[in-house]
């Protein structure tokens, strides 16, 4: 059974966010000339080599290796979001195998992104944490200085700093429904333990990662085995759409929050599941209770109507009866070879993003960084990824949610027209083709979501 050693457990625990932020002051320089570490760091490429050689010699740049580590909180991030939007491209053909494959990727890039943001570095079988502005510090206490390799570790890793009170503190800070922090509506709910719940969350979203890290087999099965003995039942076009559609409404930005949306469904998932552990009571037997304990919330937190009634029927699910397909999915744990394990995988890809964006939002404002710090690289990603034009003025990152409003109203204006069809894929790519293409650029959300 794979499990840290207490040395690993005890330098997880010693890994420092501020020394991460001191890091990330520290790179300023390098963004004014349009990088984000220094041209000569040793790191910048090749890095496991170095490290394993300079870890023989024992002469780690420690100044060096935790500007990397720093630094890749975003990069990975950025990463992730590209790897979903893939796996979606892949979703929108029908490749269930390569899209699980990505989306499984994505989730470990979020997982990486949130360990480096907190001073945690993954480097295949040679793990660093920073302990302070000036130490890196190997993770494993063995004369070979090795342990797990980089899947295991990174799941090993989050599982345990997520059980961590500073990492529940962290979640409960960055997600802000209304723009009002978490930690603000579990107070105010009374019954609340914000610990218990953030707990909760990282296990139900890191699923892919822990099984996948254990049963090396299920992993392989869409990196290695070929496609055709372990295809699924397709699914109907209109429900791979519907899919579709959800993903990005429930990404929808909003100018004062951009995850709005996502932090919404987070604080009712919240609040059902700390009722839930704080009174023993199963929810939807008492809700009566539940419902009258949402409306004292509501009232404790100066909420007035309209705006009262309209939080009062999201949060007693009375203006959305059912629980949103995302959080649905991102709970539920089909067995691999079901037509929509890679659906449960991307949802939960989705959920572990929005958290490693928030974390690397938080970062910005912790060191004082204008989005404009960015600028150069930003406009990297917008020229890569198709966003925008190069002789193009820079635009309001929000902007980019127009596209795709106007994809899904596009789809939607299209699959009415065609009601009651049994429409197929290739009516869809003779349709839709430049629709369904932008309804995979999750490169979008990684855009706007830093601006929060």
């Amino acid at each position: 059974m794979n499990m840290l050693s207490n040395f690993e457990k005890d330098s997880i625990r010693e890994a420092s966010n501020e020394a991460v932020i001191s890091s990330l002051n520290q790179l300023k320089i390098h963004l004014k000339n349009n990088n984000w570490i220094g041209k000569q760091n040793r790191y910048r490429k090749n890095c496991i080599k170095k490290i394993e050689k300079d870890i023989e010699n024992g002469t780690i740049n420690d100044i060096q290796l935790r500007k990397y580590i720093a630094a890749s909180a975003f990069l990975h991030s950025a990463d992730s979001w590209s790897l979903l939007g893939k796996a979606l491209d892949c979703h929108n053909k029908s490749d269930y195998n390569s899209a699980r494959h990505l989306g499984y990727y994505s989730e470990l890039r979020a997982a990486l992104s949130i360990l480096a943001s907190e001073g945690i570095g993954i480097f295949n079988t040679q793990h660093f944490v920073i302990i302070n502005p000036s130490q890196c510090r190997n993770f494993a206490n063995t004369r070979s200085r090795k342990t797990h390799g980089t899947h295991v570790s990174t799941w090993l890793a989050l599982e345990y700093w997520s059980n961590l009170n500073r990492s529940s503190e962290l979640v409960s800070k960055i997600i802000k429904p209304g723009n009002i922090p978490l930690e603000e509506w579990i107070n105010y709910f009374e019954l609340g333990n914000n610990y218990q719940v953030g707990k909760k969350w990282f296990r139900s979203w890191g699923f892919d990662l822990k099984q996948m890290s254990k049963d090396r087999d299920a992993r392989n099965v869409s990196s290695y085995r070929p496609s055709e003995y372990t295809s699924t039942e397709l699914l109907d076009v209109d429900e791979s759409l519907a899919f579709l559609k959800e993903f990005w409404k429930f990404c929808e930005p909003k100018a004062y929050s951009r995850f709005d949306n996502v932090d919404f469904h987070l604080l009712r998932k919240s609040l059902v599941d700390t009722y839930e552990i704080m009174t023993g009571k199963e929810y939807k037997k008492n809700t009566i209770d539940f419902n009258s304990r949402i409306d004292q919330l509501l009232k404790k937190m100066g909420m007035t109507d309209p705006l009262k009634q309209l939080y009062y029927d999201f949060l007693t699910y009375s203006s959305e009866k059912k629980e949103n397909i995302i959080i649905e999915e991102a709970s539920g744990k089909l067995p691999i070879y079901h037509s929509r394990h890679h659906i449960q995988v991307i949802s939960r890809a989705l959920l572990l993003q929005r958290v490693s964006t928030g974390i690397c939002s938080k970062l910005l404002n912790d060191v004082n960084f204008d989005i404009g710090n960015l600028h150069f690289w930003l406009e990297y990603q917008g020229l890569k990824n198709g966003l925008w034009n190069g002789n193009s003025i820079f635009p309001d990152l929000l902007d980019l949610w127009k596209d795709i409003e106007d994809a899904i109203t596009d789809v939607e204006t299209w699959e009415k027209h065609n009601e009651g069809n049994n429409f197929s894929l290739k009516e869809i790519k003779n349709n839709l083709s430049n629709d369904i293409l932008t309804l995979s650029e999750c490169e979008r959300i990684n855009l706007w979501g830093l601006g929060d």
